[in-house]
């Protein structure tokens, strides 16, 4: 019998719920520090078969400062009522057919809304 392989989705999980419930992770170094070096993650990562170039951009997105979700709404002159916001978040990268469509199924989701796409060069828009 073959041993039972796990989905991406399923590592996933499974680590996260590990995570949550292991009260004292092991590692470390003794040094009271916790968590793992961008060094330790790349290791880990090329186990998984991941580019240690992808890693690392992907870590990099996470020393982004964060921007205000509402900084940006945009109000009525006279009554200073919302009536609309925008956000821009720099990811570091090209999004690919696939994860734009994903982006614009959600928004639809969230604000009802059909909205209109509009693509330039590389340049993406989604707007109701």
């Amino acid at each position: 019998m073959s041993e039972r392989r796990f989905s991406d989705e399923e590592v996933r999980q499974i680590f996260d719920r590990a995570a949550r419930s292991d009260p004292q992770p092991v590692g470390g170094g003794g040094s009271g520090a916790t968590g793992l070096t961008l060094a330790e993650l790349q290791d880990i990562g090329s186990e998984a078969g991941l580019s240690p170039e992808a890693v690392a951009m992907a870590a990099a997105s996470l020393t982004r400062p964060a921007t205000s979700g509402l900084s940006d709404v945009e109000r009525l002159p006279l009554l200073r009522l919302p009536v609309g916001l925008n956000r821009a978040v720099p990811l570091g990268r090209s999004v690919d057919d696939a994860e734009w469509g994903w982006l614009v199924m959600h928004l639809r989701e969230m604000f009802r809304a059909r909205g209109q796409t509009e693509t330039s060069g590389g340049f993406r828009v989604w707007w109701n």
